[in-house]
């Protein structure tokens, strides 16, 4: 159950940095933090993966991800599972957004100028605001995966937690 509260967390603090982000908002200090939700999202995801399969042996008799979606729809409620295709949706959405407005390169800043970068060729001499809205939208992008992992990770260990209570009551 500790990972679903974790994976929880980190859904809530990636849906905090993405409402910032969207409207606007970027500073330094989001790096740290970005840097806490990037590895915290393995962090979660990896001892979910490595159960998955147990459950899907146990339960369909295959590995298929369909197969563990059935499970998860089978055994989550239907809250848990209406939140999971809302931030599943809008993680992807966000991330084509994100990707359409990047300006064909990364921000970067010289010292002297602020410019978009790809693969080393300045792509795009910009403003110090236009600067900012580019790493906002960076932010953005990667919120977007953080809160496809993380609610992915939280309604998992929410099963795991609901099938573990079960087996334990012997009503499995």
């Amino acid at each position: 159950m500790k990972l679903f509260y974790v994976a929880l967390a980190g859904l809530l603090a990636a849906f905090v940095m993405n409402i910032l982000t969207v409207s606007g908002f970027y500073h330094s200090s989001f790096l740290p933090i970005s840097g806490v939700l990037h590895v915290g999202m393995f962090v979660v995801f990896f001892p979910m993966v490595l159960k998955m399969r147990k459950y899907t042996y146990l339960y369909q008799k295959g590995t298929s991800l369909g197969s563990f979606f059935q499970l998860l729809a089978k055994q989550l409620p239907k809250i848990y599972l209406f939140g999971l295709g809302m931030f599943l949706a809008y993680g992807f959405i966000n991330f084509l957004l994100f990707m359409a407005s990047t300006g064909g390169g990364n921000p970067a800043f010289d010292g002297e100028k602020y410019y978009l970068n790809n693969h080393g060729a300045v792509v795009k001499i910009i403003t110090y605001a236009e600067y900012m809205a580019y790493k906002a939208n960076e932010i953005r992008g990667f919120s977007g995966l953080w809160m496809i992992f993380y609610s992915f990770s939280a309604a998992f260990h929410k099963m795991d937690a609901i099938l573990q209570q079960k087996s334990n009551s012997g009503s499995i």
